[in-house]
């Protein structure tokens, strides 16, 4: 790609750009528009009501007063109507000037044709300098040809008027009119230019912010896609204005195969190019028709992202050299998070798959244990004492909460990892609700009573068995631990869209104030009497997220010392009775 150098810096490139002189010049125009036809109008009138009082003192000047005052009054019309027509669209500027020096002519003239006072013409000529200074004109080149040539009808008429303090005076006060009313214009027009410019950089500011915003937002939003640069890619074409747009990025090796999921093509460029990027400047490339900003992180030059156009740009605005290095940036942090990301994300797998294996290695050896201990207590090896049936129970109980806190582990590290697809199927709740007492029952404290209220009429079900039963087991297993006397209810009903079960223990309760965060990772409650009965907090969490799945909910009631009442609905299994 062939290159034309490092771009230079135009310092303040707002003011000296094209757009910059066609939005300044648009704006004068579009102000000359606004205001001609109200000055037009406010001259016609004052002037109309200068001629009523002319004619009342002279009356003889009338007729030649009315040819003045229709000529000018055509003027005032075609001018406001010329304006208007494609033909003369962004002229209004040079429409003004000529119709006021025509006024001002237009004065002279008469004044000079019917003999008036040169003083009164000096007044009425300086109050039209000082009203297109003020209300009309905000530029300063037209003004000072409005003074000139207002100064220049003054001194040819002054020959045909009278003064009463000499002719000199009435020169002197419109010219010193005509200088002070321009230097006014002047100092109008600078101010502003100035607070155009102001407003045109606080509006590319604006606009760059948010093109950037809408970036950075890209890339977040793609930052684990294979494809996130090529979506980057769309995005700046809309954002910056060019036809394409591509990000470059330098291999650590030549001819490496690409290893990181978000490199895009490669590009070639030589060491001057590469020189220059490295010190963080910009390129212009491919005959002035591509711009060339450097990703770079850490003093180290990663790439380049580029940006072309069909045709060769005379000088790059400030606005695309600032969204350049502004994207630039973008990119190369978006890189590093990357591939933070892809080594995060690593590692949770990694970490995904060690809990899984170690869960696995654990479970087994457990179900082996809780083999051994079933056998002993039958007796299939021999009677046993009273004691030893008794600490064989307790051990039982032992192995039974932890292999639940391994079935616990093993669901999280399902859900979390994404693995847990749904696998509905026919069943009936009485099967269910059997399935799920008969696995806890060896966990039922002594003076506690497990029991089951189905209220479905062996209505059948589809959905999915094995999470429905995960999300009873953690419900009931919990008012188990969390009830030493009393009962734990554990019931089913039927409601207009589908099941409803429901878990009530007579346990130590929920404070209020913790009822809200229960169902969040790791969350137990701080009822110092329940301190000690293990667990991780993981079994509500699982709960929730299963239901989640399920497209179902979960809500909870409690009362401190009196228990807990926890109901699921989950919408849209029964099976439609034929």
């Amino acid at each position: 790609m062939p290159s034309l150098g490092l771009l230079p810096d135009s310092g303040d490139s707002t003011v000296v750009t094209p757009d910059f002189l066609i939005a300044w010049e648009q704006d004068r125009e579009r102000v000359a528009l606004e205001r001609l036809v109200p000055a037009l109008a406010i001259f016609i009138a004052g002037l109309g009501l200068g001629n009523i009082f002319e004619a009342l003192g002279h009356p003889a000047r009338a007729p030649t007063m009315l040819v003045f005052y229709g000529t000018e009054m055509v003027i005032c019309l075609a001018a406001t109507w010329l304006v208007r027509l494609p033909a003369f669209a962004g002229h209004a500027r040079v429409t003004t000037v000529v119709v006021f020096v025509a006024m001002g002519l237009g004065l002279s003239g008469y004044n000079g044709l019917t003999g008036a006072s040169a003083d009164r013409l000096a007044v009425v000529q300086v109050s039209l300098l000082s009203g297109a200074a003020a209300f009309l004109a905000p530029w300063a080149r037209g003004q000072a040809w409005l003074a000139i040539l207002v100064t220049a009808s003054v001194v040819l008429a002054l020959p045909f008027m009278h003064a009463a303090d000499g002719r000199a005076f009435p020169v002197i006060g419109v010219a010193v009119g005509g200088v002070a009313t321009w230097a006014a214009a002047l100092l109008l027009e600078s101010s502003r230019r100035r607070a155009f410019l102001r407003t045109l950089q606080l509006s590319e500011e604006a606009e760059i912010a948010a093109a950037l915003l809408r970036i950075a937002q890209t890339l977040d939003a793609n930052l684990d896609r294979p494809n996130m640069l090529e979506v980057l890619s769309r995005v700046v074409v809309d954002v910056v204005g060019c036809e394409t747009s591509g990000t470059f990025l330098i291999p650590d090796e030549p001819d490496s195969p690409e290893e990181h999921p978000n490199h895009a093509p490669r590009i070639a460029l030589d060491g001057a190019d590469q020189a220059t990027l490295a010190r963080g400047e910009l390129l212009v490339l491919d005959y002035g028709r591509t711009l060339a900003a450097p990703i770079r992180r850490e003093g180290r030059l990663l790439g380049a992202a580029t940006f072309s156009w069909r045709h060769q740009q005379a000088l790059f605005a400030s606005r695309e050299r600032r969204l350049a290095e502004g994207i630039a940036h973008l990119v190369a942090i978006a890189n590093h998070n990357a591939g933070l990301l892809e080594d995060a994300q690593a590692a949770s797998r990694l970490k995904s798959e060690f809990v899984a294996t170690m869960s696995h290695e654990l479970r087994t050896p457990l179900n082996v244990i809780l083999g051994y201990i079933d056998l002993l207590i039958d007796g299939d090896v021999g009677p046993l004492a009273t004691e030893q049936s008794n600490i064989l129970l307790r051990t039982r109980h032992s192995a039974l909460v932890l292999l639940d806190l391994v079935m616990q582990t093993l669901d999280l590290n399902r859900l979390d990892s994404g693995r847990e697809p749904l696998h509905p199927e026919t069943f009936t709740i009485a099967d269910l609700l059997s399935e799920v007492v008969h696995e806890l029952e060896a966990l039922v404290p002594e003076g506690v009573v497990l029991q089951v209220s189905d209220h479905t009429r062996g209505r059948d079900v589809f959905s999915d068995r094995g999470k429905l039963k995960t999300i009873l087991r953690n419900l009931v297993g919990n008012a188990l631990k969390f009830t030493k006397t009393g009962t734990v209810t554990l019931g089913a009903e039927t409601s207009n869209d589908g099941l409803v079960f429901l878990v009530q223990d007579t346990g130590s309760g929920i404070a209020a104030a913790e009822l809200p965060g229960i169902f969040e990772k790791f969350r137990q409650t701080n009822n110092k009497g329940d301190h000690g009965l293990g667990g991780f907090g993981l079994g509500l969490y699982i709960v929730r997220r299963l239901l989640d799945l399920l497209g179902g909910d979960i809500s909870a009631e409690s009362t401190p010392g009196a228990g807990s009442r926890f109901s699921v609905r989950v919408p849209g299994c029964l099976i439609e009775v034929a």
